[in-house]
């Protein structure tokens, strides 16, 4: 099955990549592109909640790596700046890992803006490293948006986020990649638990912090 990929160096696209097998072509991303109503949660226990490790080196370090995102299929708009890759796609970034059904690329000013993952047949997933000792953290959505400026990642529709064995559920999430900052929101929906969020913390030793902390009513 033919594969393609794109690699990206400091955020601005620099090649893509067509695999076959017993066959590789190369060219520059230009040749390519020629080519071819929610509820805030209810929930008195949680409106707010911090995952306990801030922004690591490990995890700095992944923002320094290039970019490579493979898939099935793949079509480059130029002018409107979007790249669609399709068949499970997968964006890679150091530790960093997105994957979708779908994965689109927008660029502004011939870099990334941000990242979309979508999920029909399962959702997207998103993970990365940051504190060994605290283990990846683990993401899901039918949506996932990943801003690379900000380093922000928007979780929409059964999303999910864990880390360490400690989980939140609900309607909506708003994760900081640089603060650890997570917010979660429930649906209007009575069918989707009824605006409920739902949250797991492990019990850890005396000397050992939640993946959660800091939780405002």
């Amino acid at each position: 099955m033919n594969r393609i990929g794109l690699e990206v160096t400091g955020h601005t696209i620099t090649e893509c990549t067509i695999q076959h097998t017993g066959y590789r072509f190369l060219s520059r991303a230009r040749k390519l592109c020629k080519n071819t109503a929610i509820q805030i949660i209810s929930l008195s226990l949680l409106g707010l909640c911090t995952i306990a490790s801030p922004l690591s080196y490990a995890s700095t370090q992944d923002r320094q790596q290039p970019i490579n995102i493979s898939a099935d299929s793949a079509s480059v708009n130029t002018k409107e700046g979007v790249s669609v890759y399709e068949g499970n796609a997968v964006m890679l970034q150091g530790s960093t890992r997105l994957q979708g059904d779908t994965i689109k690329v927008y660029t502004q000013n011939k870099e990334i803006s941000h990242i979309t993952a979508l999920g029909k047949t399962n959702r997207a997933y998103f993970e990365e490293q940051q504190d060994e000792k605290k283990g990846k953290v683990k993401a899901w959505g039918r949506t996932i948006d990943y801003d690379i400026p900000s380093e922000h990642v928007e979780l929409t529709h059964q999303a999910q986020l864990s880390q360490n064995g400690d989980l939140v559920k609900g309607e909506n999430i708003a994760y900081s990649i640089k603060s650890g900052t997570v917010m979660a929101k429930g649906s209007d929906d009575k069918n989707k638990g009824a605006g409920r969020v739902q949250m797991v913390i492990q019990p850890r030793a005396d000397d050992s912090d939640s993946s959660f902390q800091n939780l405002k009513e």
